[in-house]
């Protein structure tokens, strides 16, 4: 269809997908589930009911100014919207999310003055599909006759107002953008196609960055049962073991999506964790959920062939692990007893794989090590974020909170003191282990290991040095694996401990 340039345009705005990145009302349901957990039932209901109820009932059971504001952009296509508002066109943002959260969103985003008028789903309508379309027809149209309508929208469900005779002209936004050009050159609609802006497709590297393979580091605690008990000469038990890494590596990573979903506004918040893909808005949600799906899927069955009692400590891990996101990380203090719990459940879990006998001093010293990593953890987060709050000069009265946590930057001088006592406590018990009976019974030379206590004093010790410093990365982990120092301790412990036992 050609048309005439003189006609004033009208440019009709879809919401999720298009001016904003995520998907409003996902972000929404989380939001009612964040709250009250139970409320899924009433969700359920009122989804049976209609997509209407389920809406309404969405937006009046959450916060939604409270998250609206943190809704990550599609830049280069509002700067188009704003050049073509100076040109004279009228624009209208018409959804199917409820009318009051576009109309938060709007505001939220400091966007209300774009639009001419701001549209969505009411208690009588859903504003999507065929209902936009007549909405479209019978509301927008008629105010300005012999206009050029453009529909922006992001999705293949678009395409039936784009069919449309009533709209003259495609804008296509978001990451499908290719998929929809070829869709409408099937069925000769590619001359309608007036602007493209194209995302960033998702890449593969989003994903890895996604699942944090980093952090599967931490896994490798499964391993220290073999260490320890010197049987890493059992191909049979080294082989397990590796399938039982994997299978918790999946399931962790299956965690951290769910997360990262489960904290998107606070980590839009932070000024690192702001750059992660779904807080970016570079994968979308539903992916985000699809593929936490299959990775715990294929995480069940590894650990199936493992064994039944793994199994069961996997998902007591993933239980534990969703508790913490959920309830346990807003919670001072016990949210490092979790973490530190995280930590000694691999191990424990390694026990299980190779059916070894635990130590339980061994526990011990690795759950006073971790509690002082954890207590780190939480040092570096407050640290940074006063760091922020006084470059900005923020009022000194003024307290400055971990977004999505319970801390305080006058928790500071708590949190030192806390993390040093647990980690020369861990060493203190080491010390006692060494002469132990049970150290002299399994050792030929116990007294080596002397030396190894000296590398954790140094170890541990050194990354809190750098903490305080302001050096250390947002997770110690990441920093223990990256450092050289940190990595050459851990192959002199291990040479050490081989030496202690066979020497």
């Amino acid at each position: 269809m050609t048309t005439d340039n003189s006609k004033q345009k009208i440019i009709i705005v879809d919401l999720d997908g298009t001016l904003i990145k995520t998907d409003s009302m996902i972000e929404s349901v989380i939001s009612v589930l964040k709250d009250n957990p139970l409320r899924i039932f009433s969700l359920l209901s009122k989804l049976l009911k209609g997509k209407v109820d389920f809406k309404k009932y969405v937006f009046e059971h959450c916060d939604f100014s409270s998250f609206a504001g943190t809704f990550p952009v599609n830049t280069n296509f509002v700067d188009y919207l704003k050049e073509e508002k100076d040109n004279g066109s009228k624009l209208y943002l018409v959804s199917a999310s409820d009318e009051r959260a576009v109309k938060a969103t709007a505001e939220a985003l400091k966007l209300t003055s774009l639009f001419d008028g701001i549209y969505g789903t009411t208690d009588t309508t859903n504003l999507k599909g065929e209902n936009k379309l007549e909405f479209i027809r019978n509301t927008i149209a008629p105010i300005h006759n012999e206009s050029e309508i453009i529909y922006c929208g992001d999705s293949s469900s678009d395409i039936a107002l784009w069919k449309d005779e009533s709209i003259s002209g495609a804008v296509l936004v978001g990451n499908k953008t290719a998929k929809l050009e070829e869709k409408l050159a099937v069925i000769n609609l590619n001359n309608k196609v007036k602007q493209v802006f194209s995302s960033e497709k998702t890449c593969l590297k989003w994903y890895l960055q996604a699942i944090r393979m980093h952090q599967w580091a931490k896994n490798a605690l499964l391993f220290v049962p073999l260490l320890c008990s010197f049987t890493f000469f059992d191909i049979a038990k080294d082989l397990l073991t590796l399938l039982a890494f994997i299978s918790f590596s999946l399931g962790a990573s299956a965690t951290y999506i769910l997360n990262d979903l489960w904290d998107l506004p606070s980590d839009r918040l932070h000024p690192t964790k702001c750059k992660r893909p779904f807080a970016s808005g570079l994968i979308s949600i539903e992916k985000g959920i699809v593929t936490a799906s299959l990775l715990l899927l294929i995480s069940a069955l590894l650990a199936g062939l493992v064994s039944v009692h793994f199994l069961l400590f996997l998902i007591f891990y993933l239980i534990l692990t969703t508790s913490y996101s959920i309830v346990f990380k807003r919670m001072v203090l016990v949210d490092i007893i979790v973490l530190a719990s995280l930590y000694i459940t691999r191990i424990v879990a390694g026990n299980v794989v190779c059916d070894i006998e635990i130590s339980y001093w061994l526990l011990s010293f690795s759950f006073m090590i971790f509690l002082s990593l954890g207590t780190l953890k939480r040092y570096v987060e407050l640290q940074k974020k006063l760091n922020k709050k006084q470059e900005a000069k923020a009022q000194s009265n003024k307290e400055s909170t971990i977004s999505g946590r319970g801390y305080t930057t006058d928790d500071l001088e708590i949190l030192i003191p806390l993390g040093i006592s647990t980690y020369i406590g861990s060493i203190v018990l080491f010390g006692i282990y060494i002469t132990s009976s049970e150290m002299v019974k399994n050792y030929s030379s116990p007294q080596i290991l002397w030396f190894v206590q000296m590398i954790f004093l140094y170890l541990i010790g050194d990354m809190w040095f750098v903490a305080k410093r302001g050096r250390m990365l947002d997770d110690p982990v990441l920093y223990f694996v990256k450092d050289k120092k940190c990595l050459m301790c851990l192959i002199a412990i291990t040479v050490l401990a081989i030496m202690a036992f066979y020497l």
